[in-house]
Formats: structure tokens, C-alpha cells, sequence
């Protein structure tokens, strides 16, 4: 036979509580047992363990046996329960805070739940150590909320359940609204504070029958309005904060507005306080009203009596062909359906006519020649007759150079010196112009310089022409030097009014010439220097030699052009085997020769020039005789 397996299941309970029953127990084999488990005052359980069991409550079951086992119990100190937990009623707005009194628990941590159906669920919204939390984002329903206190070593607290809050979300009201009491202009801008709540859009109405009807003018963002094109009339507006998911603000209704539209005021005119032109240009600011026409008047005798002068558009006006005299004038904006600006009056212009200065006057600070041009600017004064003054003994006295309308004067006829010049302008009915003094110009003539001389390279002759070009100073006089030993030494061939010399009877050598320019009260030019040439004398050639065809008598005359040299002796050579060989028959000065008693043959000539010092000419060669 057999006998069923049993096993001890042993109960402990630590302290701050007991378990009941309280003594072991005997179990049968896969079978199971409970136990009540019951703290004591102030605590609570804080966990039953052992032999495989669940806690439903305060029953403690075990799982099915199969050994020997123990069931612990342990008990804890719970937390103390935040006695009260607070939220308003209700609320227009998407956030709040929730409020709840300390666990007189040290060091706890708060769980806050909330629930949105009368408290059938529940969802946790903050844990942590503060005993507030304002929550945010709500919408429109009904909110309830607990809360608990939980420490590490202690049971949780009970929860505090709050009271419910009605959320009825409505946009934060606008507090105030401002426009001006009155205004001149058809603009005016209308501010209101802004809502509590983020993200509206304001609207804004304007009212002209005091509030008894309404038009809407801005639907926005922005806590601001410029009205604009306003008529004449009393104007009110209220506005209010609308957003989506929220009941619209309230209106906040403006104080009244009076538009009674008059052109922007000018704040300032000017004018120059004197003037010594016959015009200048009269300037205001700007009317505040656009579209204005400005209207300016002048005035002669104090603001006596004023005279329209310029109507238009334009904040400026050059005022011209004025007199001698004190001028003011007075200036005011128009415009239709607007009420005139005030004057705004200028202060006074006294006109007295003065040539407009010369700013500069300009002279060489110095020369070489007797004339020069003197230039100035022109005055700004038109048709004036410009006076101009030297001085030669700076400036202690003056003399009349040039009157008249232009703005340069060509000086002439100038010595060695030193001058200076002043200027003015003059007009009638206008004092004269300050005289503008020039700096100084230094007078000292000298020649024009020679900017060349030319010689020919090379010569066979024993003469040529030098040309230079004229020095630009009239009536001069030129002193040509010549040097044979390269400008070591020069020697004076020309003094002349001419700007060329044939220099003659050269003999063989090289030759360099130089030329200047001199003028009594002038100094010299400076030496203008050619460049060399060599003379080779050669006898002038000789351009041709003549002889009859043939002759039947053995004699005729042989005839040869002369040589350009003078003074030379011809060489005549005759040839009678086609010029292989060459006799003479003939040297003298004679440019001729007869030739005589020849036998029958074929005859040939030829002639040269020669003279002392000089290279032979070349041979001339005549055509062939023939004596039958």
C-alpha cells in the first residue's frame, strides 16, 4: 500500500504585523495552503514572499507543494497623505496649476494623475518632488485630479482626490484700446494691449455714427492699425481676440476720434540772410500732407505787403532779377477738402548787388620770351567787363593792361623784368568785384633756341650750304663757328640775319659747324652743333668728250666738256688698239685739242681733270675715228 508525500510549509512575519496561522503547516504532496497576513497600526505590507504564492489582499496563497518551504512577511510605514489637493472651479484658460498640501513624510515623491471621465481612468501627468504642477494645453471638458506620496522604505500614501475644474477656453480680454482725441491729418494709427492668450487673431471695427454701426477694417496678428484716408468725422473703434477652439474676448470699445483735416504744418523757410547775387533759392520743409500746393509769398517792405510768386508742387524756388533790398518771404500748404497750414516766415534777405568774385588768376612764374597769356575764371555775374591791372614793382603801383568781357589777355612787347597782375570784375548797378592778384612772372629774354643744323656727311667739293632752322625770336642775329679739330677749337664763318651760309674754299679735312641766335636785350641762345663732314677734294668730272667718225685726212680737233673745278689741266691720252694701251698728246688747260698727221687706223681718247691738292677727275672716253 501506499502513503501520500507531505511537507512543512513554515510562516514568518517580521516586525509591524502577523500571519495567521502563525504555526507550521502540513501539506500533501502538490497541494497548497494560505495564510491572512495582517499589519498593524501605521504599517502596511510591504511584501510576502516564498513557496511560489500571489498576496490577493491580505491572503497570501501558495503554490502547489512539493518540499519543504517558508512564507515571509515583511511590513512597511506608509507615507503620509497630502491632506488636500486644490484646482479652480473653472477656467477660461488652456492652463492652470494644481496645488496639494505636503506629506508630512520627508523626502517624498509626488504622483499626480488626471483624469478627464469622472475619475474612470486615470493617467499620470507628474511624478517628482514639488506639491504643484500647472498643467497646460487643456481643452474645453471637465478635470479631475489625485495625488500620492511615495518614498523608498514606505508604502504609498492614500490618494487626495481634487474637487473638478470646468475648462471653458475663451480668449484673454483685451484691456484698453487708443486713438488720439483729435487729429488734422487722414492718418492715424490705433494700439490696444494685447490678449493672455497666444496665437489670436484680433479684430478691429471702426465706427463713424457713434457705435451704431460697425465695419470690420483689420482681421490680424499684430496689437496695431494704421487707419488711413480718413474724411472729416468722428471716428470710434472696438476690437476683440478671436482663435480657433476659444469663445472670442470681449470687445474693447475705443474713446472717439475728431478728424478735422488740415495740411501738415511747415516747419521752416529759409533764405540767405544776405546775398550779393541778383537770385538765390528759397527753401521749406515739407507739408506732412501729400498732394499740397505750396503757396509763396514775398515781401519788400517788412511784411507789410506780400505778392504771390510761386504756386506749385515744389518745397523750393529760385527767386531771380532781384534789386537792391531787403527781401522776406512767407510760405503755407493747400490742398482741396483740407484747411490751409499756417505761415511759416522766413527772416530777412538784404540784396546787395556785387560782381561775383574771380577765384584764381594765372601767369608763367616765369619766360624767356617778351609775351605771355594771363588767364582768370569768370565771375558769376554775367555780362561783366573784366578790368585788368600790372605792376611792375610788386604792386606798389598799376597800370591798366585790358578792359573788357573776356577772361585772358595776351601781354606783348615785355622786357627783362618782373610782373604781376590783378583783375576785377566790373557792371553797372553792381559794385565792383575784390580784385583777384596773380603770382609773380619773371621776364628774362632769351633767344629762341635753334633745334637743328645740317651739314651734308661728305663733300669732293671745296664748298657747301649749312641751313639751320630759324630761332623763333624775330630780328635776330646768327653766329655760325666752324672747327676743324673736332670742336677742340672754333673759329667765327657767319654773322647774319640769314638762317644758312655756303662756306667756300674748303680744303681736305673734317668740319663741324655750330650756330646761335643773339638779340641786343636778349641773352643767346644756347649753341645748336652739327654733325661733321669731310671734304675729299676731287676735280669736278668731266661730262663729255667728242670726235668725229672718221676722218680722211689724218687731223681733226678732239673737244671735252670743262671740269666744274677751276684751275685744273687736262690729261688727253689716245689709244690706237681699242684702248689696250693709252699714249698722252696732250696736258694743258685747254678743253680742246687737234690731233694731226695720223696714219690710216682706228683711233681712241680719253681725258681727266688734275690739279694740285685735288684727286684726279675720272677718265672720260670718247667713241672710235677711223683715218681710211
Amino acid at each position: 500500500s501506499f502513503v501520500i508525500n507531505t511537507y512543512t510549509v513554515t510562516p514568518s512575519a517580521g516586525s509591524g504585523g502577523a500571519i495567521n496561522p502563525a504555526t507550521a503547516q502540513t501539506v500533501n504532496y502538490n497541494s497548497a495552503t494560505s495564510f491572512t497576513v495582517t499589519p498593524s497600526t501605521g504599517y502596511s505590507i510591504s511584501s510576502v514572499t516564498g513557496c511560489g504564492g500571489t498576496l490577493s489582499g491580505n491572503t497570501y496563497t501558495t503554490g502547489p507543494i512539493t518540499a519543504n518551504c517558508t512564507v515571509t512577511a515583511s511590513f512597511e510605514t506608509p507615507c503620509a497623505a497630502p491632506a488636500s489637493i486644490s484646482v479652480p472651479s473653472s477656467t477660461v484658460n488652456n492652463s492652470f496649476a494644481v496645488n496639494w498640501t505636503a506629506s508630512s513624510t520627508s523626502g517624498v515623491t509626488y504622483v499626480l494623475d488626471a483624469s478627464t471621465n469622472g475619475g474612470g481612468t486615470w493617467t499620470n501627468i507628474y511624478t517628482g518632488p514639488n506639491n504643484y504642477f500647472t498643467v497646460m494645453g487643456l481643452a474645453n471638458g471637465t478635470y479631475q485630479y489625485r495625488v500620492k506620496a511615495t518614498e523608498s522604505g514606505y508604502a504609498d500614501s492614500a490618494y487626495e482626490v481634487s474637487s473638478t475644474c470646468t475648462v471653458a477656453l475663451t480668449c484673454g480680454a483685451i484691456s484698453s484700446i487708443s486713438v488720439p482725441s483729435s487729429t488734422i491729418n487722414n492718418s492715424f494709427t490705433v494700439n490696444w494691449n494685447q490678449s493672455s492668450t497666444s496665437g489670436v487673431t484680433y479684430v478691429l471695427d471702426a465706427s463713424t455714427n457713434g457705435g451704431a454701426t460697425w465695419t470690420n477694417i483689420y482681421t490680424g496678428p499684430n496689437n496695431y492699425f494704421t487707419v488711413m484716408g480718413l474724411a472729416n468725422g468722428t471716428y470710434q473703434y472696438r476690437v476683440k481676440a478671436t482663435e480657433s477652439g476659444y469663445a472670442d474676448s470681449a470687445y474693447e470699445v475705443s474713446s472717439t476720434c475728431t478728424v478735422a483735416l488740415t495740411c501738415g504744418a511747415i516747419s521752416s523757410i529759409s533764405v540767405p540772410s544776405s546775398s550779393i547775387s541778383d537770385s538765390f533759392t528759397v527753401n521749406w520743409n515739407q507739408s506732412s500732407t501729400s498732394g499740397v500746393t505750396y503757396v509763396l509769398d514775398a515781401s519788400t517792405n517788412g511784411g507789410t505787403s506780400w505778392t504771390n510768386i510761386y504756386t506749385g508742387p515744389n518745397n523750393y524756388f529760385t527767386v531771380t532779377g532781384l534789386a537792391n533790398g531787403t527781401y522776406q518771404y512767407r510760405v503755407k500748404a493747400t490742398r482741396s477738402g483740407y484747411a490751409d497750414s499756417a505761415y511759416e516766415v522766413s527772416n530777412t534777405c538784404t540784396v546787395a548787388l556785387t560782381c561775383g568774385p574771380i577765384s584764381s588768376i594765372s601767369v608763367p612764374s616765369s619766360t624767356i620770351n617778351n609775351s605771355f597769356t594771363v588767364n582768370w575764371n569768370q565771375s558769376s555775374t554775367s555780362g561783366v567787363t573784366y578790368v585788368l591791372d600790372v605792376s611792375t614793382n610788386g604792386g606798389a603801383s598799376w597800370t591798366n593792361a585790358y578792359t573788357g568781357p573776356n577772361s585772358s589777355y595776351y601781354v606783348t612787347g615785355l622786357t627783362n623784368g618782373t610782373y604781376q597782375y590783378r583783375v576785377k570784375a566790373t557792371r553797372s548797378g553792381y559794385a565792383d568785384s575784390a580784385y583777384e592778384v596773380s603770382s609773380t612772372c619773371t621776364v628774362t629774354l632769351t633767344c629762341g633756341a635753334i633745334s637743328s643744323i645740317s651739314v651734308p656727311s661728305s663733300t669732293i667739293n671745296n664748298s657747301f650750304a649749312v641751313n639751320w632752322t630759324a630761332s623763333s625770336t624775330s630780328g635776330v642775329t646768327y653766329v655760325l663757328d666752324v672747327s676743324a679739330d673736332g670742336g677742340a677749337t672754333w673759329t667765327n664763318t657767319y654773322t647774319g640775319a640769314n638762317n644758312y651760309f655756303t662756306v667756300t674754299g674748303l680744303t681736305n679735312g673734317t668740319y663741324q659747324y655750330r650756330v646761335k641766335a643773339t638779340r641786343s636785350g636778349y641773352a643767346d641762345s644756347a649753341y645748336e652743333v652739327s654733325s661733321t663732314c669731310t671734304v675729299t677734294l676731287t676735280c669736278g668730272p668731266i661730262s663729255s668728250i667728242s670726235v668725229p667718225s672718221s676722218s680722211t685726212s689724218g687731223s681733226f680737233p678732239v673737244n671735252w666738256g670743262s671740269s666744274s673745278t677751276s684751275g685744273v689741266t687736262y690729261v688727253l691720252d689716245q689709244s690706237a688698239d681699242g684702248g689696250a694701251t693709252w699714249t698722252n698728246i696732250y696736258t694743258g688747260p685747254n678743253n680742246y685739242f687737234t690731233v694731226t698727221g695720223l696714219p690710216a687706223g682706228s683711233y681712241q681718247y680719253r681725258v681727266k681733270a688734275t690739279e694740285a691738292g685735288y684727286a684726279d677727275s675720272a677718265y672720260m672716253v670718247s667713241g672710235t675715228v677711223t683715218v681710211p
